[in-house]
Parts: C-alpha cells; sequence; structure tokens
C-alpha cells in the first residue's frame, strides 16, 4: 500500500471512530431521557402524582374494557341513565377511606366477574383517603388533582358522592349499592357514563 492509500484509510478510520463515539453518546444520551414503561402507580411518582396515576391508569383501562364489552354485547348507544329509584343505601363518609380495588362494568350480567376483577386490582389499588373538612379525596371525573368530595341524599333517598352543594349535580356520583365491602356507583354526567360505565369497588383484604 501506497502513502497515499495509507493516509486515505487513516483518515476513514479516524472518521469512523468519531462517528462511533458520537453515535454511541446519541444513543446514551436517548437511553438517559427514555421515558419509563407506563405503569399504574410507578414508584418513580410523588404520592399524589402516584395516586393519580393508578386512578387514570385505572379509568383508561376501564374504558377501553368497557367499549369492547358493548361491542361484544352490541350495546352501541352508549350506557344507561341512572335508576332513579333505588333502595336507600347506608353508608357514611367513615366507609370510604382505604384501599380499594377498581373495575367497571356495562352489563348487570358482567357484575360478578367485574367483582373478580376488582378484587385482582387491590395489587395496585386506588386510595381514599379522608379530607380535611370531613369528607374523602377522591378524583372527579378526568380531573388530575383529588379533591374532597361529600355524601349527599336527595328528598327521595338517593346517596350520591361529589362535591360540595346541592345533591345531584353532574359531577356527582351515583351510589347505586354498598355491602360485604363492595361499593357500586353509577356517573351521572353521560359523557363519563359512556365512557367509563359503572364504577365497582371492592374494599382490599376484605374476604
Amino acid at each position: 500500500m501506497n502513502g497515499k492509500n495509507m493516509s486515505l484509510v487513516g483518515r476513514r478510520a479516524r472518521e469512523a471512530k468519531r462517528l462511533g463515539t458520537s453515535n454511541g453518546g446519541e444513543r446514551q444520551v436517548m437511553l438517559m431521557h427514555r421515558e419509563p414503561p407506563s405503569r399504574c402507580g410507578a414508584s418513580s411518582q410523588s404520592k399524589r402524582g402516584r395516586e393519580f396515576g393508578v386512578f387514570a391508569s385505572c379509568v383508561a383501562a376501564i374504558a377501553v374494557s368497557t367499549m369492547l364489552a358493548a361491542c361484544r354485547t352490541g350495546a352501541g348507544a352508549g350506557a344507561e341513565a341512572p335508576p332513579s329509584m333505588i333502595a336507600p343505601v347506608s353508608i357514611t363518609a367513615a366507609d370510604l377511606p382505604g384501599s380499594w380495588g377498581l373495575a367497571s362494568y356495562r352489563n348487570e350480567a358482567d357484575r360478578a366477574r367485574t367483582e373478580q376483577e376488582a378484587k385482582v386490582a387491590c395489587g395496585n389499588p386506588y386510595n381514599i383517603t379522608q379530607g380535611p373538612s370531613g369528607g374523602v379525596m377522591m378524583h372527579l371525573a378526568d380531573q388530575s388533582e383529588a379533591s374532597e368530595l361529600i355524601l349527599k341524599t336527595d328528598s327521595s333517598g338517593r346517596t350520591f358522592i361529589g362535591p360540595p352543594g346541592p345533591p345531584g349535580v353532574a359531577q356527582d356520583r351515583l351510589i347505586v349499592s354498598y355491602e360485604n365491602n363492595v361499593l357500586i356507583a353509577e356517573w351521572l354526567d353521560q359523557s363519563a357514563r359512556e365512557r367509563y360505565g359503572t364504577m365497582l369497588f371492592v374494599r382490599c383484604g376484605s374476604a
């Protein structure tokens, strides 16, 4: 190999080495900035962010699962409106704080299966805490910050959970039943009801 060719090879080698180092640096930067896999309640999040992560991930999964359920059953017209006449529910704010498995269903026939799914969800629970004014800290539909909600009863005896104010407003959830550590609540807002279905909470650690 003559001197000219050796010089050319040397330049190419140096260039390849430089590009390799640069590409490696780029890969390292990309790896450093790569977001971790999205998991419900990731430990790297703050406690408040983790709780919303649990809620947001759960309701996102619920929205998908209920839409699939609607497709399987042919219920394409959206969720049914909450019943106007239900038996009074015996529940107080003291019953709500704790860890809950959360799931959702659209059809009453799926309730038993959904209860089992909620029990499995206790592996990554939704935590309800006591609020500063006697209510409970929970998330309203599509809100990232938990707010203090209270129990409210209307003139017909129906019980709602929602922000302070009169019962039966759009942000409220109607408590359909609470027995054997299973809480069932329906969104009054039609859009939320269509997306999330009927919410079913199972107290974690219960038999």
